[in-house]
């Protein structure tokens, strides 16, 4: 599983909420992902600085969760586990185009791995620069692009998904993405397909699944994402 994976929770939703939830104030996110050979589980909030809203200028992003991947290293499969968080700072702007943010953060992890791997620049507790730039450009109203860019330093990791929309109805998005993420250690690719629905003001669910490879292995992946606003 990608540590650059808590990316795809938060601009999943982001790209759904903000035009709906434009009032709110804070945003929550809480979720997993379980696939063939990793799984992540993430808690979040999105919080606005003063004087600015949710997709409007600048907000602090806080963040927590829990992996597990592996990776074939020396003709052995690694098993990794990892816990840690993030805290980072985000511009963001948006209008009848779409949106889009810029962050900058710091992600502290802390990695094991069974063997043990001591070539792994990701081995034990470490503190990692993170960048990123996310948005979407509405093409109608009805179809949308997306597309998503990470980096974390030290390890070289990185995360680039790219996604296509479509509204179905008023308060519901289906869509088709690709993933492509890894670092030092590690290759990942995903392609799937997605679907966000609005059941209640302020309340979000998002689910995705499709297939992954990693390591020249092959399997299924599935996602779950709830979210809530308030003020």
């Amino acid at each position: 599983m990608s540590k650059g994976c808590v990316r795809i929770a938060l601009p999943l939703i982001l790209a759904l909420g903000v035009p709906q939830l434009a009032r709110a104030d804070q945003l929550y996110l809480v979720g997993g992902q379980y696939g063939a050979n990793s799984s992540y589980a993430f808690l979040g909030a999105i919080l606005p600085l003063p004087g600015n809203s949710l997709g409007h200028g600048f907000a602090a992003r806080v963040w927590s969760d829990y992996l597990t991947y592996d990776y074939p290293s020396a003709g052995r499969k690694i098993d990794a586990s990892a816990w840690g968080g993030e805290l980072a700072g985000v511009y963001q702007f948006s209008g009848a185009w779409g949106w889009s943010d810029l962050s900058v953060g710091a992600r502290y992890r802390d990695t094991s791995f069974s063997p043990d791997d001591l070539a792994n620049r990701a081995r034990g507790g470490r503190l990692y620069l993170t960048l990123g730039a996310d948005g979407a450009y509405n093409i109608d109203q009805d179809w949308r692009i997306r597309g998503i860019a990470t980096y974390t330093s030290t390890v070289t990791g990185y995360f680039l998904q790219p996604m296509i929309e479509r509204a179905v109805s008023n308060t519901v998005w289906i869509g088709l993405d690709a993933t492509f993420q890894g670092d030092r250690s590690y290759r990942q690719v995903y392609a799937g397909a997605n679907a966000s629905f609005v059941v209640s003001e302020g309340r979000i669910i998002a689910i995705r699944a499709g297939t992954m490879t990693s390591g020249g292995a092959s399997g299924l992946y599935a996602g779950l994402t709830f979210v809530l606003t308030g003020n």
